[in-house]
């Protein structure tokens, strides 16, 4: 009877003990992905020691299945959304490339100076309220991307914070030639590899800013999908210098230090008035599905 009690018992462990591995693997289980390039992102945030919750991965596989669907993709040389767990997930953009497995253009990783954990939450994006030394360096050298030119290029940022006071440059490189986006109180200009730019109101800083050329004469700035403003501008050579964010690279030296909080941004082609809508309802369906949309 003792022999069959003992045999019970140890048939009983090793149930429990094979029980408790399959919960250890189930609750380790990677997020089953179905786009690759999603996947591959979540791959290289895990390597740098990141980490992201399921619900954001869903998101993220989303966001390059709608990028997909609207055949969106190859609009981008570069995007960062701004998100994950931690400062190891918040730094890996995830678009580095023209197309899934082409040459990455720029770094790999958006290199951080200055910004420290306390500075990003996913629900609050990245961003210090009282910013003078913080921004990350992208590699981005528009003039040496053949993939965007002098008169086919896009910048883009969401912004979550409503400040009409402050006069910044959200992101872009400030030289000879000029690619940025600029904040002066409550107004924006936007140059698209331009020397000038008119300054237009923006009903407050809080939104989805895109800034596009497609023509020689013309660059445009948008709002959450719609225009406020449209420059007869003629274009000039791309920016011989690196593309920064969270400031401007002043001939290469960080200037005008964004104090708003992002929650992210891209680089790529030139995009049509169509192309901006399709892009702008993308990205607050991103945002609205993480809970940080700004939007009404």
């Amino acid at each position: 009877m003792k022999t069959l009690i003992l045999i019970l018992l140890f048939t009983a462990l090793q149930i429990f003990a094979q029980s408790s591995e399959m919960l250890l693997l189930f609750s380790d289980a990677k997020y089953p992905f179905i786009n690759s390039e999603a996947e591959g992102w979540y791959d290289r945030v895990t390597a740098n020691s990141g980490s992201v919750s399921d619900a954001t991965n869903e998101a993220i596989d989303s966001f390059f299945i709608m990028l997909d669907d609207s055949s969106a993709r190859s609009w981008f040389i570069r995007t960062n959304l701004f998100v994950g767990d931690d400062t190891g997930a918040v730094f890996i953009p995830q678009i580095v490339s023209v197309s899934e497995g082409s040459a990455t253009l720029g770094n790999d990783i958006d290199i951080n100076v200055n910004f420290v954990p306390g500075d990003y939450t996913e629900a609050g994006g990245l961003g210090d309220g009282s910013n003078s030394t913080k921004y990350l360096k992208t590699g981005v050298i528009p003039s040496a991307v053949s993939e965007i030119g002098q008169n086919d290029a896009h910048i883009s940022f969401y912004c979550l914070t409503n400040d009409n006071s402050s006069s910044t440059i959200t992101m872009g490189v400030n030289t000879t030639n000029i690619l940025y986006w600029l904040f002066l109180g409550a107004n924006a200009q936007a140059r698209l590899n331009s020397t000038g730019g008119t300054s237009q109101a923006t009903g407050g800083s809080a939104g989805y800013f895109i800034g596009t050329r497609v023509l020689s004469t013309t660059q445009i700035k948008y709002k959450n999908g719609a225009s406020i403003g449209t420059e007869t501008r003629a274009s000039t050579a791309e920016p011989t210098k690196e593309l920064y964010v969270m400031a401007s690279n002043g001939n290469g030296s960080p200037a005008s230090y964004e104090v708003r909080f992002l929650a992210g941004y891209t680089i790529g082609t030139g995009l049509t008035p169509t192309q901006v809508v399709t892009l702008n309802n993308i990205m607050e369906w991103f945002q609205d599905k993480i809970g940080r949309g700004v939007v009404p």
